[in-house]
């Protein structure tokens, strides 16, 4: 079992082994997709989590040039400002919006991408050298917590310091006074604390051990390793009692026998925080003691992503004492086996599985009878990254099989296979495939639908001699090309939702483009927050701000030669609002109220967008319509 120090030296190994890319490093040559997928596949490899990881596809590429965020090909090839930016979207698409990487590479780059202005080089060496000097403050960080273990808390494995002899004796003491455990349980117990340690130490949170007593509404804590930085609690609360009425999934799982997974709880300094438990047992099968993990609700989606990808191998280490009490209540099928390739153990998820495969028995069994593809036991030892990780369709099963080598001394190693099943999410994931092509389908065809519609009305127009029939048929004709944008936008995407903010730009600039009378000068603006809604409410926001344009346009500027339109748009918590405000001649809100522009925009927001409208205009100043819909 690794110890913690030889723990965040793979850490800090690892973080001084990602190199990023210098301008320099990139050459000044045109390159066709594949070179250049494969260029930054091959730069960039030290930054990828698992080994099968694609950090640029096809697909990438060209969502990010139909959403001009990168510049199209010349002739189907790819300059060096092409791959400086793609490097850029990497690093900064998971902490920023697509819009806000336009926006910081916007600064007369993109006008200027392809006539040899040095402004892309500079911002790139400007911001790769921000990513490195990010990188060395984590080393920093590291280092720094390394050298903290060392002479203050972490308790290094098979080192007989003070501090952990004191450790040791408290955590014994307090497994007495409990009154419930035998000097078996204590001995348990005590190996725990070991898992506490190095798991509070890679989460960075809160990890305790509770066992129970004579009361059946109170457990002791026994144990807590407390982080450095991130602790939820003031000090080491280790003697203090958990009571049932404030952390309920405790005793819960001390009752039943099972983990329990975010469950609210109280602390013994009346703070709200989640709770991670897994129950630990004895030759009895009694439950004597549980792992606790506590966070906050700003922790959780952390936790939930760090927790399911390291504890497997954080409790791998701790298998050889207790891989009949642990491993059962993971969810990973785990099988281990001995120096010479033949299995020892088996969890009860692989045995269910590999039942299910037609394999009766595991224990006893070759490594090469067990594995899912053709590899010797010796070549996984000794090339153990290649093996690392896998994922294996066999029958009606997709697994995800990982190999993980570990030293039982310095001469002998063996291999743990951890088995995933991930069918039902493979199969998730190609129904969403399928439904997102469904979905792009459907609203392709009510487009075209509704395009053709409009242009049936358009011949009905040119038949039509009365004036006041020709602007009702314009008015229709722009209503149904409203609804058609919005089904344009989704036809395109895939997903049922939409940037508010995008669709009005296009359906304004659109309406401006084919509508307005070329003699006048109005100026159109739109600005505001960035977020997405539904299919169902778009369509609806898009119809009620085509009206309020519509009827500015056509009434707000008729004795003027030039105006100018906005629209703001405000993200809330519970309702959103846009703004669109003019400065023409104003309106008479009573004399309008019964037009059929307005009350087509009533009914909208109050049936459709379950929103509010109001109405502000004065003589010569302008006019500002407001609805807010619900999120």
């Amino acid at each position: 079992m690794k110890t913690n120090k030889e723990i965040i030296n793979d850490m800090i190994k690892h973080f001084e082994g990602l190199d990023v890319v210098k301008s320099e490093d990139i050459p000044d040559i045109s390159l066709y997709m594949d070179q250049m997928t494969s260029f930054i596949d091959e730069k960039l490899e030290s930054f990828k989590r698992e080994e099968d990881d694609k950090l640029l596809t096809k697909t990438m590429i060209n969502n990010y040039t139909k959403n001009k965020l990168l510049p199209p090909s010349d002739k189907k090839k790819y300059t060096k400002n092409h791959v400086m930016l793609l490097i850029l979207i990497y690093f900064y698409k998971n902490v920023l919006s697509f819009a806000d990487i336009k926006r910081l590479c916007d600064l007369s780059i993109y006008n200027d991408f392809g006539k040899g202005d040095e402004s892309l080089s500079q911002l790139y060496d400007m911001l790769i050298h921000i990513e490195d000097d990010k990188k060395n403050e984590i080393v920093d960080d590291l280092k720094k917590r390394l050298e903290y273990a060392k002479k203050n808390i972490y308790v290094q494995i098979g080192r007989d310091n003070h501090y952990d002899r004191r450790l040791r004796v408290m955590l014994k003491l307090l497994c007495k006074i409990c009154a419930t455990l035998s000097p078996a349980d204590i001995e348990i117990v005590e190996q725990m604390s070991n898992v506490a340690t190095i798991l509070g130490n890679i989460l960075d949170m809160d990890v305790f051990l509770d066992c129970p007593t004579k009361k059946e509404d109170e457990a002791m804590v026994v144990f807590h390793a407390r982080p450095e930085k991130n602790s939820l609690y003031t000090k080491n609360i280790a003697g203090e009692i958990a009571y049932r009425i404030d952390e309920p999934a405790v005793f819960r799982t001390f009752e039943t026998g099972l983990p329990s997974r975010n469950y609210k709880a109280v602390t013994q300094e009346k703070a709200n925080v989640l709770q991670n438990i897994l129950p630990i047992f004895n030759s009895l099968d009694e439950v004597i003691c549980t792992v606790i993990i506590e966070y906050n609700e700003q922790q959780r989606e952390f936790f939930e992503k760090e927790y399911n990808k390291k504890s497997t191998g954080i409790l791998i280490g701790q298998i050889d004492s207790l891989k009949d009490r642990v491993t059962e209540y993971i969810n990973d099928g785990i099988i281990i086996f001995n120096r010479n390739g033949h299995a020892t153990y088996a969890n009860k998820v692989a045995k269910i599985l590999y039942e299910k495969l037609g394999v009766p028995s595991i224990v006893g069994e070759s490594f090469e009878n067990l594995y899912f593809e053709r590899a010797k036991y010796n070549d996984i030892i000794e090339d153990p990254e290649k093996y690392k990780q896998k994922e294996v369709r066999i029958l009606d099963f997709i697994l995800n099989v990982q190999c993980l080598v570990s030293k039982i001394n310095d001469n002998i190693k063996r291999v743990t296979l951890i088995i995933k099943d991930i069918t039902e999410e493979k199969k998730y994931e190609e129904e969403l495939k399928l439904k997102t092509v469904f979905i792009k389908e459907i609203h392709h065809r009510v487009k075209n639908n509704l395009q053709t519609v409009a242009s049936l009305l358009r011949i009905q127009k040119r038949r039509v001699k009365n004036l006041e029939m020709k602007k009702i048929l314009d008015e229709t004709i722009n209503r149904i090309l409203s609804i058609a944008i919005t089904h344009e936008i989704l036809s395109t995407t895939g997903i049922d939702t939409i940037s508010i903010k995008h669709i009005l730009e296009i359906l304004c600039q659109n309406y401006f483009k084919n509508n307005i009378d070329k003699s006048k000068k109005i100026e159109f603006n739109i600005e505001g927050d960035e977020f997405s809604i539904s299919s169902d409410k778009a369509t609806s926001v898009a119809l009620v701000v085509n009206e309020i344009v519509q009827n500015a346009t056509e009434h707000a500027f008729i004795t003027r030669d030039s105006g100018r339109v906005e629209i703001k748009i405000l993200e809330g918590e519970k309702f959103s609002k846009i703004k669109i405000s003019d400065n023409g001649v104003g309106m008479e809100i009573n004399k309008e109220s019964n037009s059929m522009g307005l009350l087509i925009i009533s009914s909208l927001v109050k049936d459709k967008l379950k929103g509010n409208l109001e109405i502000r205009s004065k003589k010569d100043k302008g006019t500002t319509i407001e609805f807010d819909f619900k999120n």
